[in-house]
């Protein structure tokens, strides 16, 4: 049995092609890799990706699509900012025979997240309600683009295209995703809720919250949970609880 493992833009583009090649070949074990070369937006934890811990966005492509392809301008692939102007897919294709890896294409066809309410082809409701996150399989336009789309992906190397969504959406699939892929413990929940920019971190130490040794104990204990040891680091003591009653004064002034 073959076993081909998902990776999306941020992953390749943050941690770098050949080490997530060799990741997936040398310590997953992993024959095939299949880098998400059209997506959504999604909100995902990155336990060990060197540019972001949590990263929001990303729709788009990630491989170089061919306009001409496309009849409708307005339903044409658009890149994802993750893939940092970069055609990750032919990089994976370039370099997966160094590593012993076979190349899918994971493509999501009709949930892409789009930003234009009045854009052709997306789904609206009952009520007349656009859903600019899904485009309708029977419009014209949008089965153009899919037949597009899917040529444009093939004239990679790809073994096998794993297509998602090529259909309508159930209204309780949502917007956006948001998935973590280690568990955290309740105190680490609440601190990758918190803010600090600038006002809060201004706010806590007016109050005498010594925000510099809170934000140290907080990324140590946030880290040990990423990495899969046990909590580290007093966030208490580092004065979470005082950071916490300067955001309540805040909301109640």
């Amino acid at each position: 049995m073959e076993v081909s493992i998902f990776c999306g833009a941020l992953d390749l583009a943050g941690e770098g092609v050949g080490t997530v090649l060799a990741n997936v070949r040398e310590r997953a074990g992993v024959e095939r890799i299949a880098p998400a070369a059209a997506y959504h937006n999604a909100r995902d934890l990155l336990p060990h990706n060197p540019l972001r811990r949590v990263a929001t966005g990303g729709a788009g492509v990630c491989f170089a699509p061919e306009p001409g392809r496309y009849p409708d301008p307005a339903l044409r692939p658009r890149p994802s900012a993750f893939a940092m102007g970069r055609d990750l897919l032919g990089e994976v294709c370039e370099r997966a025979g160094e590593y012993g890896v076979a190349v899918d294409a994971w493509v999501v066809y009709l949930h892409d997240d789009g930003h234009a309410p009045d854009r052709p082809g997306i789904v609206r409701n009952l009520y007349g309600d656009p859903y600019p996150h899904v485009l309708c399989p029977a419009d014209p336009g949008v089965r153009a683009y899919a037949v597009a789309l899917t040529e444009d992906v093939c004239r990679y190397p790809v073994g096998t295209l794993l297509a998602e969504a090529p259909h309508w959406l159930p209204f309780e699939h949502g917007y956006g995703h948001e998935r973590r892929s280690v568990p955290l413990d309740a105190t680490a929940l609440l601190l990758l809720g918190l803010c600090f920019c600038r006002h809060c971190r201004e706010a806590a130490a007016g109050r005498g919250v010594p925000v510099r040794d809170l934000l140290a104990a907080a990324r140590t204990h946030v880290e040990a949970c990423l990495t899969g040891g046990g909590p580290a680091g007093d966030v208490w003591r580092a004065g979470l609880g005082e950071y916490l009653d300067a955001r309540c004064e805040r909301v109640t002034s």
